[in-house]
Formats: C-alpha cells, structure tokens, sequence
C-alpha cells in the first residue's frame, strides 16, 4: 500500500507539474465492449487525468489544467481490440497530449495518437471535485457554476482572453464595413477599452490558477508588499488568513479580493507576480519599452472611459495620441503579447524550476 501511496504522490507532482508521462500494462480483459469504464484517474490542485473507456470502445486520455483548458487523445477501437497484450502511454506537456499504444511486447515503439475522438471536456473545482461537461458527441464550453450568490467554477484565465479577442474581431468587422468616420472612430475607442479590460480580467484570473498548478504562492512576502507599516504591525495576514477560512478561500485569493489588487496597472502586476511567484517579467520578453507602449493604451482607455468614448485625440505627456486604425491595431497587438508571454511562462516548467532552485540557494 504504502509502494502505491508513493506511485500516486509522485505521479500527482508531475501532473501539476504540466510536463510528464506515464506508461503501464492494461489487461485486455477491462476493455469491455458496450460499458464505460474508467481506466485510471488523478488529480493534483486542479489538475486532472483520467483514461478512459467509452461504450463504442474508444479508448480517451483527458487532460485538464487551468492554463491549458480541457483536451482529449484518443485511440480508436480498431487500434486495440482483438488485442491479446495492451500497454498503453500518456504523455503531456502545455502544447499538446497524446496517447500511445503497444499491442505487441516486442514492440519497439509505441504508436501515438493526437486526435481527438471525444467532444466530452472536464473541469475541476478549487476543491478538487471534478466536473465532467458535454459528452462524447455534444460539446459543452465556458462553465461558470454558482453557489449560494459565489462562484464556485469560472471561465478560465486564458477562455476569458479568447473571449475578448472574439468580441474584438467582431467590432472590426463592423469598422472594416463602415464609410463613418464617428462609427469608426467610436468602434476604435471601445475596442481599446475592450482590450485593457480583457487584460486586466486575464491577468487576475491567471494569477490565481497559477495556485491551482505547479506553483506556491508566496503569500507573506505580497503581504509585505502591499501592506502599509500600521497594517502589518495590527497582524493583517492574521486578519486575512481567518477571513479566508470563514470564505473558503484560498488565502491568496482572499488577499487579491480584500486589498483589491489592481491588474490593469502593468507596473502592480509586475510587482504582484515577482513576488508571490518569483515570476520576473523583465526576464520572460516583457522589457520597458514594452511597458511604457502598454501604459500609452492604458492612458487611452483611461480618457475614453472617463472623458468621452467619441474622443478623437488623447492627452499625453509628449503631445497627443490620435485615435485610429493603427492605434487601434497596436493596442490589440502590444496586450496579445503581453498575454502570450505571462502565459506561456506561467506553464513552463524549466521557469518554475529555475525559480524554485533560487529561492532555495
């Protein structure tokens, strides 16, 4: 017992982990055709796998985290029956799954496959249940889930993103079919008000899903951080942790939710991820030129959110900012990147473990 407690543990850290795979013998005998049977299933934080049989005798690895949504490989019966030995492979990792498959033990190679055969998808909650959405033929996306006026299950970071992208495509394609130059110019500004929103919404998703995979936060040293001197002389993590139990929190979600942290402000959310996670944007592409064209947008959205949505021209320190195609293109572009960079980094598992090795030196 004691040999699989520590096959399951040590299974669970490669999970959260984002990279890993995993190989075993499958009796042929389990395969029953016409039944669902779950072959195996672990989860760690909110991290999830589970293989699966259906009952038209496909065979499904699925995959979920945060970061990298619900995904799906799967071998088809074909592949498998009639099969007097199975052994079958999993492999993960932030780009892609797959499921691999030895029929013969002579074998040299295991025969991979990415297709997804299954439009079932999983989610899990912060407390670890699972929640399996759709099925193998019905797709079911973007679950928000309620309980008692909180929310138990939200989009994810990275759908929320895809969302704002969506919405922009379609207010461009109103401008690209627009002879108004007030129509343009009002569907300009909203979409670089949609695109800091969409940002600052990703951003603080993000940051809290980061808990929910490989990394630990460290919650003292945000603490410290952004509490003033009065604060922490009253014991506020104390205060904090206790409103965190009484909420069911975690007690950084509790600290983001209290204090109000502001994710709009790129130079904050620096600052919040170098510190709970060590996360250095400087050093995963995101460098001051960056940031100064990212505050240019943010000083946009600010005047038009504030001042008028029909503004023509923007106030800036240097003179003005003119209200157009190419501001409008280089708001959506210059955000995208920043996205892409926090989230590529934040499911890397070389990043992670640099920094764990620096903070333990």
């Amino acid at each position: 017992m004691s040999d699989m407690n520590d096959f399951i543990n040590v299974f669970k850290s490669r999970l959260s982990a984002q990279e890993g795979n995993f190989a075993w013998d499958v009796h042929p005998k389990a395969l029953i055709d016409g039944k669902t049977t779950v072959l195996w299933e672990c989860v760690s934080k909110r991290v999830f796998c589970r293989l699966e049989l259906d009952d038209e005798g496909d065979i499904h690895f699925f995959h979920f985290s945060p970061g990298t949504k619900s995904r799906v490989a799967s071998l088809s019966r074909a592949q498998h029956k009639f099969s007097k030995y199975l052994r079958i492979s999993l492999i993960w990792n932030p780009d892609h799954i797959k499921i691999g498959i030895k029929t013969n033990p002579s074998q040299d190679k295991f025969v991979y496959s990415k297709e997804p055969r299954s439009k079932k998808s999983y989610s899990v909650f912060h407390n670890g249940v699972i929640l399996p959405m759709g099925s193998k033929h019905i797709p079911i996306f973007n679950i928000v889930h309620t309980s008692k006026g909180k929310k138990m299950i939200d989009i994810l970071a990275i759908e929320s993103w895809e969302e704002s992208l969506s919405t922009i495509s379609i207010l461009e394609a109103f401008i690209r079919s627009s002879d108004e130059y007030k129509q343009k110019l009002v569907l300009n500004n909203l979409i670089i008000s949609t695109v800091v929103t969409g940002y600052e919404a990703y951003c603080k998703r993000r940051f809290l899903e980061m808990e929910d995979e490989m990394w630990a936060p460290n919650n003292e040293a945000l603490i410290n951080e952004i509490c003033g001197r009065k604060e922490k002389e009253n014991n506020i993590q104390n205060k904090l942790e206790k409103m965190a139990v009484t909420s069911n929190h975690s007690l950084l979600k509790e600290i983001v939710e209290a204090k109000n942290l502001n994710f709009q402000n790129l130079k904050k959310s620096k600052t919040y991820f170098k510190k709970t996670y060590g996360l250095i944007f400087d050093e995963i592409g995101i460098d001051s030129k960056c940031e100064q064209d990212f505050n240019k947008i943010l000083l946009c959205r600010h005047q038009i959110t504030h001042t008028s949505s029909q503004l023509s021209s923007f106030l800036y320190k240097e003179g003005t900012i003119t209200s157009n195609d190419d501001l409008r293109i280089n708001a959506v572009a210059i955000t995208s990147f920043l996205v892409e960079k926090i989230h590529a980094a934040s499911l890397s598992e070389e990043i992670h473990t640099n920094l764990c090795a620096q903070r333990e030196s």
